[in-house]
C-alpha cells in the first residue's frame, strides 16, 4: 500500500496536469486504499481488467470521479473471456 501511495505521490509532484497510471489492480487498489485514507483491513476496491478510475487533486484534497469505469469494453472479449 505505501509503495503504491508513493508512486502517486512522485506523479503528482512531478507537476503534470493530466497523468494516466496503468498498473495491476491490487496495486491501484493499494494505492485508493492510502489516497482515499480506507483502513489496509478492508478491500472495497474490485478493479476490473482495463477499467478506469479517475481522480481529481486541488487545495482541499482528492476526490475520486469514478470508480472502475469499463463501458468502453462493452462488446470486447479477450481469450477466454478476461479482458
Amino acid at each position: 500500500m505505501e509503495r503504491a501511495a508513493a508512486a502517486f505521490a512522485d506523479i503528482r509532484q512531478a507537476g503534470h496536469q493530466q497523468a494516466a497510471v496503468v498498473a495491476h489492480g491490487g496495486s491501484l487498489s493499494g494505492a485508493l486504499k492510502a489516497i482515499l485514507s480506507v483502513p489496509a483491513e478492508l478491500n472495497p476496491f474490485e478493479l476490473q481488467n482495463a477499467s478506469l478510475t479517475r481522480l481529481a487533486w486541488s487545495e482541499r484534497g482528492v476526490k475520486l470521479l469514478s470508480l472502475n469505469e469499463a463501458c468502453h469494453l462493452h462488446g470486447l472479449t479477450g481469450n477466454g473471456g478476461d479482458l
